[in-house]
């Protein structure tokens, strides 16, 4: 999940539940609660604002990023570098990322990450498991090196020079 809609949740659901408490006590109507609110309704569109430029910057600087989608069961992981990208298989009932072995990983991946396992994997490790609040302490994502292809995606997805 992107850095801004985890800050744009966040914000919105203290907001939300302030606003929700204010109104059932009775005090949300008056003129100094409006204020207030309408204060942290700024404060939040300027936490999302940075939010959005922090990461901005840090993909900027870092040349990389790492997203997840897909459904409740299963989806990818996708390692984006500099418009280049390369995608791995993941569960998410055991919260398990399928990693091609050493030398399927060669097989299989974009010539640009052949020999970047272990930095690529290191970045993908760094990112992923990061929730809504930050790195979650419920679970952790394990990693499973697999030959096997029905674990492992296709690297569809080639840089034009390729």
């Amino acid at each position: 999940m992107s850095t801004f809609v985890r800050w744009f949740v966040r914000v919105w659901c203290l907001l939300a539940v302030s606003g929700l408490i204010l109104r059932l006590s009775g005090i949300g109507n008056d003129l100094p609660w409006r204020i207030l609110g309408w204060a942290l309704a700024i404060l939040a569109l300027l936490v999302v604002i940075a939010s959005v430029g922090w990461e901005r910057r840090r993909r900027e600087k870092e040349g990389y990023f790492v997203d997840t989608g897909g459904g409740g069961e299963d989806g990818s992981v996708t390692y984006n570098e500099a418009g280049r990208t390369l995608e791995l298989y993941f569960t998410r009932s055991q919260y398990l990322i399928y990693v091609p072995t050493d030398t399927k990983w060669r097989d299989i991946m974009p010539s640009w990450a052949r020999d970047r396992k272990n930095e690529i994997m290191s970045r993908i490790r760094l990112q992923v498991g990061q929730g809504w609040f930050g790195r979650s302490w419920s679970y952790s994502w394990s990693y499973e090196e697999t030959d096997k292809t029905d674990m492992l995606m296709s690297q569809g997805q080639q840089t034009k020079a390729e």
